[in-house]
C-alpha cells in the first residue's frame, strides 16, 4: 500500500505517520507514505495557493491550479491515476467496511483541504471519494487523513504482529469489540471474568461474541442493523434488548442475592473437601469425580424432594447426594471405605468456609448505597454461618437473611412459599426485589413468585431451566454497572417502611 498526501502541511502529516505501528511498518517496507506540498505547484512566484471566495465571503479558498497540478505530476511519476480521497465534514462518514474497500488499493491519494475549502472546479476534476471522519468542522484534512491512514494500513498484511488482530477488532463484522483484560487478575475490587482464566477456548470465544453483541447494542444499537449474527446470536441478543426495556421500567427497591456460587466460590474448596474425604486416596482425577457425581445428583434429589410430603433439610439433601456419589464412584468399597455421614458432614462444613468472590464486598457497598440488600439462599445456619462472618468483617450485613432450613421451603418449590415469605417479611411486592443467583432454582423460583431474577454465570455454564432470567451476567460488577442506569425510583417510600 503506498500513500500519497496532498497537503499544506507536509511535515505534519509525516511526524504523525512515523511512529508506532505505521512508522515501524513503514519502515520495514509494508506501506511506504510521502506527503506532496501543493505549495510547491504555485503558480506565482510568492507560492500563494489561496485566493478570495468570488461572490464574497469570510476566509481564503484553495486555487484549482497548485491542486490539480500536483495530482497530475504524481499521476505522471505513478503511469496510473490512483483513487483521490478528499477529507470533508459533508462527505460520507468514515467506516471500518470503507476501510476494507481502500485497503485493497495498491495507491491512495489524500487530498487535504485548508481555509475555507478547495475550488469546487479542482475536486470535480480529481476527487473520486468524499469522506469524512465526523459531523465537525478541523482546521485542515491532515488530521482525518492520518486517521484514515491507520486505520486503513492495520488491514495491510504483516502490518498487525499478530495476523488475526485486524480481523477481531472493533467493528469487525459491524460488532464493537469485546472487552480485554491483563494482569492482575484483581484489580481495586474488580476481577478478571472467569471464563478467560479457565483456558476453555471454546467458552472464551463465545463469551467473547456475546460480549461484543452487548456491547454493540449498550454502546452503538444502529450497527445492530447490519451484524451478521446466527439464530442463537439473534435469540441471544433479543435477550439484551428484552434487558434494556426491563431496566428501564424498573422500580426495585431490594435486591436478594444467592450465597453459593454467587457471593461464595464453594469451588475453591474442592481439594480441601475430597482430601479430608478420600484421606491417603486423595489424587486431583478422583476429587474431580467426586465433586461431579455431587453437582450431578444435587438438581435431581432436589427435585425428587419437592413432590415429597414435607420437607428435608440440607443436611438430609446432601446425605442423599452423598448416597449417589458413592454409588457412581465406588468410593465407598475396597480401600476407600468412605461413608455416607463422613462425606455428607465435610461437604456441609466446607460450605461454610467458602471463600468470597473478590468482586463481592465493593459492589455490595456500592449497591447498599441504593438498595436494601437481603440475602435468599438453600442453605443451612451451619452452611451459611463462616460466609456471613466474613461479609460482616469486610462491612457488609444484610437486613434479613432468608435460608431454606429456616423458612422449611426451596427457593424452587412449587409451593412458592421461600419468596412469598421473602416479599410478606420485607413489605414490598414481588416486582420490586430483583434476585441474582446462579441455579435454575433461583431462576424458577423468583419468576414464579413474580420477582424479577437475574442468572450470574461465573464460569460460563450453560443455563438449561425453562424459566428464562430478565438479565444475564458473568459478575457481580454488571449488575452493578446496569443498576447504575436504573432512575432511584422508590428508595424515599422503602425509607418510610
Amino acid at each position: 500500500m503506498n500513500y500519497h498526501i496532498l497537503t499544506l502541511f507536509p511535515q505534519m502529516i509525516m511526524d504523525g505517520l512515523n511512529n508506532s505501528i505505521i512508522g515501524r511498518a513503514i519502515e520495514k517496507g509494508l506501506i511506504s507514505a510521502e506527503a506532496v506540498n501543493i505549495r510547491d505547484f504555485s503558480q506565482d512566484k510568492h507560492n500563494h495557493v489561496d485566493d478570495y471566495p468570488y461572490g464574497g465571503g469570510a476566509g481564503m479558498v484553495m486555487q484549482p491550479g497548485p491542486v490539480v497540478s500536483a495530482y497530475e505530476d504524481l499521476a505522471a511519476r505513478l503511469g496510473r491515476r490512483p483513487r483521490v480521497i478528499y477529507m470533508t465534514p459533508q462527505g460520507k462518514v468514515f467506516s471500518q467496511k470503507i476501510a476494507e474497500d481502500l485497503a485493497k488499493e495498491e495507491d491512495l491519494v489524500f487530498l487535504c483541504g485548508h481555509y475555507e475549502g478547495i475550488d469546487e472546479r479542482a475536486l470535480d476534476l480529481i476527487v473520486t471519494d468524499y469522506l469524512s471522519i465526523g459531523d465537525y468542522v478541523l482546521t485542515g484534512g491532515e488530521l482525518p487523513t492520518m486517521v484514515m491512514i491507520d486505520c486503513i494500513s492495520r488491514l495491510v498484511p504483516g502490518v498487525l504482529n499478530n495476523d488475526e488482530s485486524a480481523e477481531f477488532e472493533s467493528f469487525h463484522d459491524n460488532l464493537l469489540e469485546y472487552p480485554q483484560y491483563t494482569r492482575p487478575e484483581v484489580f481495586q475490587g474488580r476481577q478478571v471474568p472467569q471464563v478467560l482464566l479457565n483456558g476453555d477456548h471454546r467458552k472464551i470465544d463465545s463469551w467473547r461474541r456475546e460480549q461484543s453483541i452487548r456491547r454493540t447494542i449498550e454502546r452503538r444499537p444502529d450497527l445492530m442493523k447490519d451484524a451478521c449474527l446466527t439464530d442463537a446470536e439473534q435469540k441471544f441478543a433479543d435477550s439484551v434488548f428484552h434487558e434494556q426495556e426491563t431496566a428501564r421500567r424498573a422500580s426495585y427497591q431490594v435486591i436478594s442475592l444467592d450465597l453459593f456460587q454467587t457471593l461464595a466460590d464453594v469451588n475453591a474448596r474442592i481439594p480441601e473437601i475430597w482430601k479430608e474425604i478420600l484421606g491417603e486416596q486423595y489424587t486431583d482425577r478422583r476429587a474431580r469425580a467426586g465433586a461431579e457425581a455431587i453437582v450431578s445428583a444435587y438438581p435431581k434429589v432436589l427435585k425428587k424432594s419437592f413432590s415429597e410430603n414435607g420437607f428435608c433439610d440440607m443436611e438430609e439433601i446432601y446425605r442423599r447426594c452423598a448416597r449417589e456419589a458413592l454409588r457412581i464412584t465406588g468410593f465407598g468399597n475396597g480401600s476407600f471405605s468412605v461413608t455416607e455421614e463422613k462425606m455428607t458432614q465435610v461437604i456441609l462444613k466446607n460450605h461454610s468456609l467458602a471463600p468470597l468472590y473478590e468482586d463481592v464486598v465493593s459492589v455490595l457497598r456500592e449497591l447498599k448505597k441504593r438498595f436494601r440488600l437481603v440475602l435468599s439462599s438453600d442453605a443451612s445456619p451451619l452452611m451459611a454461618e463462616g460466609v456471613l462472618k466474613r461479609l460482616e468483617e469486610a462491612g457488609i450485613t444484610f437486613e434479613k437473611v432468608f435460608l431454606s432450613d429456616e423458612l422449611k421451603a426451596w427457593k424452587g418449590g412449587p409451593d412458592r412459599r421461600f419468596f412469598s415469605e421473602v416479599c410478606r417479611e420485607l413489605k414490598v411486592k414481588p416486582e420490586e426485589i430483583l434476585h441474582i443467583g446462579d441455579s435454575v432454582s433461583d431462576i424458577s423460583g423468583a419468576s414464579k413468585s413474580g420477582l424479577h431474577s437475574c442468572l450470574i454465570s461465573r464460569d460460563y455454564r450453560p443455563y438449561k431451566g425453562k424459566a428464562q432470567p430478565d438479565y444475564r451476567i458473568n459478575g457481580l460488577s454488571e449488575i452493578a454497572k446496569l443498576l447504575r442506569k436504573i432512575p432511584e425510583k422508590g428508595l424515599a417510600e422503602a425509607d418510610n417502611l
